[in-house]
């Protein structure tokens, strides 16, 4: 880890803690205007998905993009391959009051004196009043030592490069996301603009 510039939305640097490491199989896949890259995150069960774009391109152009089909897209052209990646340490703290998403989904008798929580309790004199959501994500060395040692990946396609080293250089806002790692599915979407 060492201090290294990151290019800031409003065209200024900020130096940051720059994490990097050399592997010989990182999940990675390069297209029209950015590149992703996938590490394991945690125990394994879950992994870090990174959508760099490139350096001409605006972040915003690519989170305009986002839909279910680009996004598996992306996923299904990564293939293990060599490469060197610096990405900054950074750490996210989001929290949202749920109740009026929850009640417009249909829970509105949750949210009222006529809600039935007596699986919980006998008495019926249980109701949601509040609904929070608090996620906290961090990415640090531990972390990264912890990918390096629990890489596993899959490819569905082949190419003629699979063996040609690729640089990973987060040093400009990008995107992110924590996905299941059995079925894919995002558990927290990130966009990192200064970490």
């Amino acid at each position: 880890t060492r201090e290294a510039p990151f290019h800031l939305p409003n065209k200024s640097e900020k130096q940051v803690p720059m994490m990097s490491q050399y592997e010989e199989h990182f999940a990675y896949a390069k297209h029209k205007d950015c590149a992703t890259l996938t590490l394991p995150y945690g125990d394994g069960a879950m992994s870090l998905m990174l959508v760099l774009p490139d350096k001409n391109v605006a972040l915003d152009s690519i989170v305009a993009q986002l839909s279910t089909s680009q996004w598996d897209k992306w996923q299904n052209q990564m293939q293990p391959r060599p490469g060197k990646i610096s990405i900054p340490r950074f750490k996210m703290n989001f929290e949202i009051e749920l109740q009026d998403t929850l009640r417009e989904m249909g829970m509105k008798s949750a949210f009222s004196e006529v809600a039935d929580f007596s699986k919980m309790r006998a008495q019926k004199d249980l109701f949601l009043s509040d609904v929070r959501q608090k996620a906290v994500i961090e990415v640090n060395e531990e972390g990264t030592e912890a990918a390096a040692v629990t890489e596993a990946t899959t490819a569905n396609t082949t190419s003629d490069d699979a063996d040609e080293p690729f640089e990973f250089i987060a040093d400009r806002p990008f995107l992110g996301a924590i996905c299941d790692t059995n079925s894919g599915a995002i558990l927290f979407l990130m966009v990192v603009r200064e970490p």
